[in-house]
């Protein structure tokens, strides 16, 4: 294993996604209310208690981590030889 590969974390992580063509008004709005939501007291309360950590990034933010996320996990599988059969 390379070094990279082997000094990588993993986490489970959860996110919202809608479709490419999503208007960004709709997006925008989406974003703004899911990030009240989770930022609501009994929620994050609900939800830290589960060992979880709010993030609420703008969209664009999101697609940056996601995409580090994903080609980090690319590099993972292309090093352990995984195949999909």
């Amino acid at each position: 294993m390379s070094r990279d590969c082997r000094d990588s974390r993993s986490n489970v992580w959860y996110g919202f996604a809608v479709p490419a063509a999503t208007p960004k008004p709709v997006v925008q709005k989406l974003n703004a209310e899911i990030g009240k939501a989770l930022r609501n007291g009994t929620v994050a309360e609900r939800l830290q208690s589960l060992g979880l950590t709010i993030v609420a990034d703008t969209p664009e933010e999101f697609a940056r981590f996601v995409a580090v996320e994903s080609e980090k996990m690319r590099k993972l599988v292309e090093v352990s030889g995984a195949r999909a059969d």
